[in-house]
């Protein structure tokens, strides 16, 4: 793959001739995704490609990762952001160096309990559904909004203030 076009598989085909120190977060990791891209490898191992970025640099990370993953490429992804592994085929949680857990995404999210215990905080909708007891959690933003549309939701009373 030409850096040409491996520049546009990430977002930043007008980038070509910017200093990269002038690129956002998002885009500089975008461009480290890009030089890597240029040699084809058959596999790519990311370490927490979205640490100190801001949530929109974050889903831009994540976007490319995506495109990558539906144009065919292996992808090995280390990461705290549990918003990362939302769209992957298999998940690895480690805990103290040990394997505590390896199976679907969905399959392992639902188990709020279990990942508490051995440190792993779920992510946000795991621990939503589980305390609304929701059966299946719903894996995505979306998916929530569809369960809790049918939910009524109370508006809390105003306190008396003579008491």
């Amino acid at each position: 793959m030409l850096f040409r076009s491996a520049l546009a598989g990430v977002g930043l085909c007008t980038f070509e001739h910017r200093d990269p120190s002038t690129l956002s977060g998002g885009e500089k990791q975008r461009l480290a995704i890009a030089a890597t891209l240029a040699l084809e490898p058959s596999i790519l191992v990311f370490d927490e490609p979205t640490t100190d970025l801001d949530p929109l640099g974050k889903l831009e990370i994540f976007a490319v990762l995506g495109t990558m993953r539906e144009r065919g490429c292996t992808l090995v992804v280390i990461e705290h952001e549990s918003a990362a592994a939302e769209h992957a085929d298999r998940l690895v949680i480690l805990s103290r160096g040990r394997i505590v857990a390896d199976d679907t995404p969905a399959r392992v999210f639902a188990q709020v309990d279990f990942l508490e215990t051995h440190g792993v905080g779920p992510p946000d909708l795991s621990r939503i559904a589980a305390r609304l007891q929701l059966a299946p959690a719903p894996r995505t933003v979306d998916e929530a909004a569809s369960v809790l549309r049918g939910v009524t939701v109370r508006e809390p009373r105003p306190a008396d203030p003579h008491t």
